[in-house]
């Protein structure tokens, strides 16, 4: 596969949506052997991570140094956001100023660094997830008060995986294999849900990303997930612009009246504008349409915000 070519369409489009980015710094890596120990580092490995696997997550609460700091709670949620980028691009570091955002509205954010197409084709990049949701899920971080402000205890009972693009559908294809009780709920953003309709729909993206990360046409269907049965049943919410121009959305669309007929609760936000990447961009802002959406869907979730 030309992988120049590949970059004309979402790495092109992820350079120029995260040019004003500022330089992410390398960080050490903390590495445990038995006990995962999550937040001392900015940057951590899993502990005991599937084979071959790089996983990290980039966890963006100390970086936070706002002067009006979200007001203290019992208890915060945790949000696992899961980059796009197509499985061949994109790292947790782009979205440094997305986590700052977030953090200072009263979250716990994680952004996971799973393995891409190049290292390990599907599912490996779900096993990455998974794992993470495992470390999370059982870690002590409920005894502990984080933040420069010392005012966010992260609740790993509530936990939210928030994904983007190829993102959201690493957390569509987690929810028909797995399920847990520290799942609270799904955000999809401008996700791919059915591979066959997506290259029907963009016919150039076989060549460019689909095949590469998910083999032969005939292993597409079993790797959609609006075509799958789903383990999980905590709620959704799906957020989709009209106006994206690399994902239709008529994938979300699709893939809320599959989530209902698998009876789970869901509700799809249509976005009167923005591009792909725009998108998660307008997240930053506590005031978009996007960001009061997932606010009220959290909420609603956890009765705490």
């Amino acid at each position: 596969m030309n992988l120049a070519h590949v970059r004309s369409r979402f790495l092109l489009a992820l350079t120029v949506t995260f040019t004003a980015y500022s330089t992410f710094a390398k960080q050490t890596l903390l590495k445990t052997n038995h006990d995962y120990d999550f937040f001392p580092a900015k940057v951590s490995t899993l502990a005991n991570p599937p084979t071959g696997s790089g996983t990290q997550i980039q966890d963006f609460r100390n970086q936070s140094r706002s002067k009006s700091p979200a007001p203290a709670r019992a208890r915060s949620p945790i949000l696992v956001f899961i980059h796009g980028g197509a499985w061949v691009g994109g790292s947790a570091a782009q979205y440094q100023p997305l986590g700052e955002a977030l953090s200072r509205r009263g979250y716990c954010v994680a952004v996971l660094e799973y393995r891409l197409s190049l290292q390990a084709p599907h599912p490996a990049p779900v096993a990455d997830l998974s794992a993470a949701i495992e470390a999370l899920s059982n870690s002590s971080l409920p005894a502990r008060s984080l933040g420069p402000d010392r005012n966010l205890n992260c609740d790993v009972n509530s936990i939210f995986l928030v994904g983007h693009s190829a993102g959201a559908h690493m957390i569509g294809f987690w929810a028909t294999n797995h399920r847990s009780a520290a799942v609270k709920g799904f955000i999809g953003i401008e996700g791919i849900y059915d591979l066959p309709a997506l290259v029907k729909k963009w016919p150039k993206y076989r060549d460019q990303f689909v095949s590469q990360e998910f083999g032969n046409e005939n292993l597409w269907a079993q790797a959609s997930p609006s075509q799958l049965s789903l383990q999980s049943k905590a709620p959704w919410l799906l957020l989709h612009s009209e106006s994206d121009e690399l994902v239709d959305i008529e994938q979300s669309i699709s893939f809320m009246t599959h989530l209902k007929k698998e009876k789970c609760a869901v509700t799809l936000k249509r976005l009167s504008s923005g591009l792909h990447f725009e998108v998660i961009k307008s997240l930053e802002d506590p005031n978009s349409d996007a960001s009061r959406a997932i606010d009220t869907f959290i909420a609603a979730q956890t009765r705490i915000l």
